[in-house]
């Protein structure tokens, strides 16, 4: 069993079938020193955006370290919309990398 396996098991076992809302939702009530399941909050990659009326249309990225599944690196994706509430779609292993960009002047 990988890493992000047992992290998913550990979830359902704490919070059930709807475990991807939440535990983000213990996260949003919680100190960040104090996460669920040792986590820390590494990025809140949240893109908030409205339409011209106003309405609420975000995309929600949040990257979590977990210490206590061998510092694997998840993040949750999700979508918040006004007419629609907020939905946690996915979560998944993600890896820090880095692109150089040339260009010329």
């Amino acid at each position: 069993m990988s890493n992000l396996e047992k992290f998913k098991s550990d979830l359902e076992d704490k919070y059930g079938s709807g475990y991807l809302w939440e535990f983000i939702d213990d996260t949003e009530m919680s100190a960040l020193d104090d996460l669920p399941l040792g986590a820390v909050l590494v990025e809140d990659k949240d893109d908030v955006t409205y339409d011209s009326y106003g309405n609420e249309d975000s995309t929600l990225k949040r990257i979590f370290k977990l210490p206590d599944y061998g510092d694997i690196h998840v993040m949750f994706e999700g979508t918040r919309r006004s007419y629609a509430g907020e939905e946690w779609d996915s979560v998944k292993e993600v890896q820090q990398k880095e692109k150089v960009i040339k260009y010329w002047e």
